[in-house]
Parts: C-alpha cells; structure tokens; sequence
C-alpha cells in the first residue's frame, strides 16, 4: 500500500501516479493514427477501374462486325425472338463450353426457338436467326 503524506494545501498524496481517463483516450488516438499510417489504403475511398480501351469484354459487337444482340432487337421490324443470356460457361475445350438462354442449356451446334448457337466465346454467344448472326452477352 502506498504510503500517503500531506501536501502544501492539506490534500492527501500518494507515491504512485494518479491515472485519469485522458491518457487511456490519448493512447486510443494514437494508436488509431498509427494503424492509418501503417496502411493507408485500407481507408482510402475505392476507385473506379480504367477504361480498359476495348480490350476484354465485348460492348459493341465483335471484332468480325457481329452486332450485339440489344442491337438488332432494337431494329424496326426485327422477329428476334425474346434471350436473355442466364449462365455462361467458356471454357478452352469445345465440349465442355455452354449456355444458358432462357433457362435452357444449350452447348454450340443446339438450337431453341429457331435462334442456332454457332459459337460460345469469352464474352457470350454468337447467335443466328433467319441468316443473321448477333453477339448475346450477359449484359
């Protein structure tokens, strides 16, 4: 136990040092300051990604001119019948790529509602209908 003297004014002292709650939130802040300053990019605001200038996904067709589905549907007095794209499998090997179009899946050579599945690419599935061939992407 410590051992209490009398001070100028009368009050009790004691030989070990007072704490207070001011030091416990001063050791918080500087601690919290110190974690920001050890990794400041775990605070900082996320960032939109770069335009990647074309490369990658497919947003205006393909490179071979094949329009985007939306495109041609969007054409005046089109029949395309209604596709959604609903899953995507691209893999190297042919057989082992296929789709799902209007909850049906379809692998390339397969047909559904009069729409051919000519190719499964990175990016979706070119289509042909009536002699015309579109890009349909999950998008």
């Amino acid at each position: 136990m410590a051992a209490l003297a009398s001070g100028s004014a009368g009050e009790p002292t004691s030989s070990s040092p007072k704490v207070s709650a001011a030091p416990a939130a001063a050791e918080a802040a500087a601690a919290s300051a110190a974690d920001q300053a050890a990794n400041p990019d775990d605070f900082a605001p996320a960032a939109e990604p770069a335009p990647s200038g074309g490369l990658g996904r497919v947003r205006r067709g393909t490179d071979s001119g094949v329009p985007l589905y939306q495109e041609l549907a969007a054409t005046p007095n089109t029949q395309l019948p209604q596709l959604h794209l609903d899953l995507h499998a691209y893999a190297d090997r042919v057989e082992d790529r296929w789709v799902m179009i209007n909850m049906h899946k379809l692998h390339e050579g397969d047909s559904l509602e009069g729409v051919h599945v000519e190719h499964i690419t990175p990016d979706g599935a070119v289509l042909s209908f009536q002699g015309s061939q579109f890009l349909l992407t999950q998008d």
